[in-house]
């Protein structure tokens, strides 16, 4: 039960530790901030917050678009299992004003 209630009290502040407010991501440069947000996964925490600083400081992150596919690729490159024989290609899809990549 300690332990639990430890791992609990630990994500909680891990939690608490992370930027979860717009306003962390207004001084990041664009470029930084754009490939950020396009290759940050489904779940990040952070995306949300990413996405209001890139609405607020009407920044368009088509011209990105290919870094972060190129960031993505590099890094399932060096994740790549080499007993797999597949090999994932990156996909960037537009949801309204958002571009995602995966």
């Amino acid at each position: 039960m300690k332990i639990l209630f430890s791992i609990f009290f630990a994500l909680i502040f891990i939690i608490s530790c992370t930027p979860n407010h717009y306003s962390a991501y207004m001084n990041i440069n664009e470029k930084d901030l754009c490939v950020n947000y396009l290759t940050a996964g489904k779940l990040n925490v952070n995306k949300d917050p990413m996405a209001q600083a890139i609405i607020t400081r009407e920044i368009d992150c088509t011209k990105y678009v290919d870094l972060a596919r190129f960031e993505l690729e590099k890094k399932q490159q060096s994740d790549w299992d080499t007993s797999s024989s597949r090999k994932r290609t990156v996909t960037c899809q537009q949801l309204g004003k958002f571009l995602t990549c995966f």
